[in-house]
């Protein structure tokens, strides 16, 4: 929707519009409000589940998910493979902040050696209690995982 405007680097940095402050893409996630037919690049058009929109995300490129209302992956886990991504909860600033990801048996991150660059932060996560939460399966470098909780609604 928003390629009609030119480069994306050169437009001014507005989140409401799609353009992250690095030039990337801005992806929305609502599984109540969200539909995975949707764009995603609109707040008021969010998606339903994280995997659609972090399968729009490239390397690189510095995409930011933002994130409401959200409990479960559908296909756990996540793995990141790509670089300068930032996942991004959008909480209601309590301890238990109302966005999960919940793993199920398996853990709910794992971070390769792509991974470089990668941002989580306010979300509450964990599993079953039958692995770890967050799991860096490769040499990861300068993850910055922030604000969030390990086990406080689930085990990990």
């Amino acid at each position: 929707m928003f390629g009609e405007f030119g480069n994306r680097t050169l437009l001014d940095y507005n989140m409401s519009r799609g353009v992250g402050p690095q030039g990337g893409y801005t992806w929305y996630v609502d599984c109540i409000a969200g539909n995975n037919n949707n764009e995603g690049n609109d707040p008021e058009w969010p998606l339903a589940d994280l995997e659609t929109a972090y399968a729009k995300c490239l390397t690189g490129r510095g995409d930011y998910i933002f994130v409401q209302d959200f409990w479960t992956l559908t296909d756990p886990p996540l793995t990141i493979d790509i670089s300068d991504l930032h996942i991004i909860s959008l909480g209601n600033g309590n301890f238990d902040n109302g966005n999960d990801l919940d793993g199920g048996a398996l853990a709910s991150i794992e971070l390769t050696d792509n991974a470089t660059d990668f941002e989580l932060a306010g979300f509450n996560l964990g599993n079953n209690g039958a692995t770890v939460a967050l799991d860096a399966i490769g040499q990861c470098n300068r993850l910055h995982v922030h604000h969030c909780t390990f086990g406080w609604n689930y085990a990990c």
